[in-house]
């Protein structure tokens, strides 16, 4: 009778992990990367196409803001270009191919007319790669990835660019020390756009903190978010 109860209990438990597990979203728990043959869009002004990997390659291409381009190769050659370390991807757009450098390619986008005027607004963010040695043979390296809530998030409303400092500010503006997160979010609402960051701590702990961005350009802190 109590071994039946320890394994009723025990299932219990399981089902448990495994709900609480299923509400953290899979792109939080995996490191996510760019995927070969998708489309992107690029999340900086005058971003070049080069012939080679480099920036000492021969520019073919001017890559403009919010182009779309498609991946099609991931190369082993990363670099720091104003402080965001990424890889080079070879690239397509307009049957242009050349390569060019992650940190001007978002991750992942929003494509929306929040004002509803009829142009097209962009809400980007990159996950920026820091690549870091192993200090004894300096021969292995290995990737860990964020996102800094002060370069890595970009929204460009009406063709202008929004300042987003605001975004580790919270209850009556009060700052957080905290601008490193490991995943976003741009959910559409009927009036305004959430930017949901979130965190994961020990033990797969999951929490958020939720801004509003409005019609006008305003963002405000919403809410924070105890998902488990």
């Amino acid at each position: 009778m109590i071994r039946y109860k320890l394994m009723v209990i025990m299932l219990l438990l399981v089902l448990l992990s495994i709900d609480l597990f299923s509400q953290i979203p899979n792109d939080i728990l995996n490191y996510v990367n760019f995927e070969i043959g998708e489309k992107y869009y690029i999340l900086n002004h005058e971003a070049n196409l080069y012939r080679e990997p480099t920036r000492n390659s021969e520019i073919i291409f001017t890559l403009n803001l919010n182009d779309g381009i498609e991946i099609l190769e991931k190369t082993e050659i990363w670099e720091n270009i104003n402080g965001t370390t990424e890889y080079w991807f070879k690239i397509i757009l307009q049957n242009n191919a050349g390569y060019a450098f992650g940190g001007n390619i978002a991750l992942r986008t929003l494509i929306t007319d929040i004002d509803r005027n009829g142009t097209n607004d962009f809400l980007h963010f990159r996950r920026a790669t820091e690549v870091v040695y192993n200090i004894q043979s300096l021969a292995h390296s290995y990737s860990i990835s964020f996102i800094d809530s002060y370069n890595d998030i970009f929204i460009y409303l009406n063709n202008q660019q929004l300042n987003t400092s605001v975004l580790n500010r919270y209850y009556r503006n009060n700052i957080s020390d905290e601008h490193l997160f490991d995943w976003c979010e741009f959910k559409e609402e009927s009036d305004h756009i959430k930017i949901i960051l979130y965190n994961l701590g020990r033990d797969d702990y999951l929490w958020a903190t939720v801004y509003k961005l409005m019609c006008d350009g305003t963002i405000t802190f919403y809410e924070f978010l105890d998902i488990n």
